[in-house]
């Protein structure tokens, strides 16, 4: 890279490197830039305070979460009215009454021969007094239970 740069260019390469790397250390960030390690922490202090890296003992790691939040913002802000025709077409889906009837109504209205349902961790005495949906569709269903952890 190169000498002189403005603490901008800098903190724009260290975020480039990590993006690549995930993981640096300050000497190599150091060497890199051909600037001092203090330099370097202080950029990299800079650089969490805004959110875009942490910071580790001795080095860096990239926040892969700000990219995913920025993504999500620019996604969630296209379409506005599309997603609200969408919510309000699965809210009419939605039915009241018992979760664990409504499957098993609903598995055998379709004639399903098997029922896959994914498990909060319970165990069997939790999932009897607190009355686990997959552990009233084990005991209810006609058809084939796979409960998934």
């Amino acid at each position: 890279m190169s000498k002189n740069l403005i603490p901008a260019q800098r903190r724009e390469r260290i975020q480039e490197y990590l993006a690549i790397h995930r993981i640096v250390p300050s000497a190599e960030l150091s060497l890199l830039l051909e600037v001092s390690e203090a330099t370097i922490r202080r950029d990299l202090e800079w650089m969490e305070n805004q959110g875009v890296i942490e910071r580790t003992h001795g080095g860096a790691i990239f926040n892969e979460r700000v990219n995913l939040e920025q993504e999500y913002q620019q996604r969630a802000q296209r379409f506005p009215n599309a997603k609200r025709r969408i919510g309000a077409l699965a809210a009419s889906l939605i039915e009241d009454g018992d979760p664990a009837k409504r499957i098993i109504e609903c598995a055998e209205k379709e004639n399903a021969d098997t029922i896959v349902m994914g498990a909060r961790g319970l165990s069997d005495i939790e999932g009897l007094l607190l009355g686990s949906v997959s552990h009233k569709i084990a005991h209810l269903a006609s058809c084939t239970v796979i409960t998934v952890r």
